[in-house]
């Protein structure tokens, strides 16, 4: 399964770990669907605590998104709970290394070619400075 998937899976089993993730749009790329429903759920939880996963569903009921999270949350959970929440933030750490490699290679070859708007130059000066830590660096610890 693949890990976008598999962080979907995992989150509408275990609504509750949205409310661990901190910056969830570090890892939404705006080519990726997946990692965009990722951070709309992720993000609507944090807004509604209470939201339960056929309630997450409902909201995008009728759609393609919607069909996938309906599949995943019916697929048989064959991934062990005591390491469940080490797999999931696993998975966020390595979409958010992901997207930020993307986003600065991008930025840097766009560099190459043509001058970078001021808030380019801003984006990109960040990006350089955020380092991945080793150790959940989505998560708020709580």
């Amino acid at each position: 399964e693949p890990p976008m998937q598999a962080a979907l899976r995992t989150l509408l089993h275990h609504p509750e770990l949205a409310e661990k993730v901190e910056n969830a749009s570090h890892f939404a790329a705006e080519d990726q669907s997946n990692a965009q429903l990722l951070v709309a759920l992720i993000e609507a939880r944090q807004k509604n605590p209470s939201l339960r996963s056929l309630q997450l569903i409902a909201r995008w009921h009728g759609t393609e998104q919607g069909r996938l999270l309906r599949a995943l949350a019916e697929k048989e959970w064959l991934i062990e709970t005591d390491n469940l929440e080490q797999q999931f933030f696993d998975t966020i750490t390595s979409l958010s290394a992901r997207q930020r490699e993307r986003s600065l290679d991008h930025l840097i070859s766009k560099a190459r070619q043509t001058e970078l708007s001021a808030e380019e130059k801003i984006q990109l000066r960040e990006l350089l400075n955020r380092n991945v830590p080793a150790q959940n660096p989505t998560s708020t610890g709580a």
